[in-house]
């Protein structure tokens, strides 16, 4: 026997002496280990838990299940370290049953809590094709895919969201689900179809709190497409069932009055604050001759779009309070938005949102830089390289002049084109033997433009009319 061959043998003996079977009577008892050890984790006894894991790993540290649940508590546990310990331990638990749906749905949370959001969505695509009957890994793709299509402006993130969350809903009928396909129809611009599928969603939402969420996607959509009628009923019915907290957030007038005028309706008493709102709403109402503000429905509208579209749920900042929020909030979609990665070739340059409004006197652009790389586009900050150009088109700049200039901006029209109307005729006798007549007009609203005139809308018309009663 050469040399060699007596290395092998040398070296699968010693293999085979590390290895270790484990006796029917261990097995037993690392089940009951864990049992115990999973009762504990779920009354929240951490310790104790963690006890009976130990005495698993003194036993087989191979044993998936043990593995599975070590990674579970560190990842309850949280923070930095611990999810570090918890991916480890997971990830072995994979190696050792890679077929286990539950374990890569596991370690797909922890990645996902790590910010490995690429590595998390393949751990919950694997757990899904393992388990095709489990409607929560499916929840996870649409949740990761629709956060990098808002990132990115992918519209095909927004397309597989909607597929997987379209088959949760299949398996579910949850109506957090039928949401999440609504929510990726809005970000496609697709409001007919996101309406429709919401209305599904409130069949099965009931009095859960997927209601209001779905409510007020829902009257959002019914803006879109200026129906504003509709959006004021659905609006109303989604604030009844807000907070009164919530309700405060999502009327703040913040983003449409002058900054100094802000300062001083915060600075005025309860009753006195109410007085000024109705009078600030009254004066942007658009048409004054209706029952509803389409200004103030926008303004809802506008607010549900920032919060979906630019919040960070993972760093708990809420998208109407973003600049971006903030922009959107006060004069709506921009003209053109461009998602631009570097500029002139610097890979290292941050990525950019560049938003353009053609409805001013001029045209403004603002830029939203993500500095940091955490998803939270703010205006750049000024560095070494500006010049007196930078400065001077400094995005902070020009939002700070448009707020005071501008400070918040809405398109609508209540309709034109020929009238169309209907009309009554009534004589009435005077002395004399004089005849007075009225003519009695019934015009509807959105035929008509009106202005301000104090506290009245006024409308200007021409009309002729050739009356043809043989009896005058």
């Amino acid at each position: 026997m050469t040399s060699k061959h007596v290395l092998v043998t040398v070296g699968c003996l010693l293999l085979l002496g590390c290895s270790r079977t484990v006796s029917r009577a261990d097995r037993e008892r690392l089940d009951d280990l864990v049992s115990k050890a999973e009762l504990f984790f779920e009354t929240g006894e951490i310790d104790s838990s963690l006890h009976y894991l130990n005495q698993c790993f003194d036993i087989d540290r191979d044993y998936p299940p043990a593995n599975h649940l070590k990674g579970r508590i560190y990842l309850y546990k949280d923070g930095i370290y611990n999810r570090k310990l918890s991916a480890a331990a997971l990830r072995q638990a994979v190696k050792l049953e890679g077929d286990n749906a539950e374990y890569h749905y596991s370690l797909g949370l922890t990645l996902e809590k790590q910010g490995y959001s690429y590595n998390a969505l393949h751990e919950y695509e694997q757990a899904a094709k393992r388990d095709s009957t489990d409607p929560r890994p499916l929840n996870k793709i649409a949740e990761i895919n629709e956060r990098i299509g808002l990132r990115y402006d992918d519209r095909g993130r927004f397309e597989r969201a909607l597929k997987a969350a379209a088959t949760a809903a299949s398996l579910s009928n949850d109506p957090v689900h039928y949401y999440q396909q609504a929510v990726a129809l809005y970000q496609m611009r697709e409001y007919e179809s996101s309406s429709e599928i919401l209305l599904q969603a409130l069949k099965e939402a009931g009095d859960s709190p997927a209601r209001v969420d779905c409510l007020l996607l829902l009257g959002t959509n019914l803006v879109q497409g200026g129906l504003y009628d509709s959006a004021y009923t659905v609006f109303e019915e989604a604030r009844r069932g807000m907070s009164q907290e919530r309700r405060d957030v999502m009327d703040d007038v913040r983003y449409l009055m002058p900054p100094l005028d802000y300062a001083r309706y915060r600075k005025e008493s309860f009753y006195k604050q109410g007085k000024i709102l109705t009078q600030f709403w009254g004066q942007l109402d658009p048409d004054p001759t209706t029952e509803i503000n389409e200004r103030k429905l926008e303004h809802y509208a506008r607010f549900v779009h920032a919060q979906l579209t630019f919040s960070l749920p993972d760093k708990s900042v809420e998208g109407w309070r973003t600049k971006r929020g903030e922009m959107y909030i006060r004069y709506g979609r921009p003209s053109s938005m461009d998602y631009v990665l570097g500029s002139s070739g610097d890979s290292a340059d941050p990525p950019k949102w560049v938003w353009r409004y053609d409805d001013f006197s001029r045209p403004v652009t603002l830029v939203f830089e993500d500095t940091f790389l955490n998803g939270d586009f703010d205006f750049p900050f000024p560095n070494k390289n500006w010049t007196a150009e930078d400065f001077d088109k400094d995005p902070a700049r020009v939002a700070a002049m448009m707020e005071d200039a501008v400070p918040q901006t809405f398109a609508y029209s209540p309709g034109s084109g020929p009238l169309e109307y209907a009309y009554m005729p009534r004589q009435f006798k005077a002395s004399g033997g004089r005849t007075s007549l009225e003519i009695f007009l019934a015009i509807p609203h959105d035929r008509l433009k009106f202005r301000r005139e104090g506290e009245r809308a006024v409308a200007t018309l021409q009309w002729r009319q050739v009356l043809r009663y043989g009896s005058w």
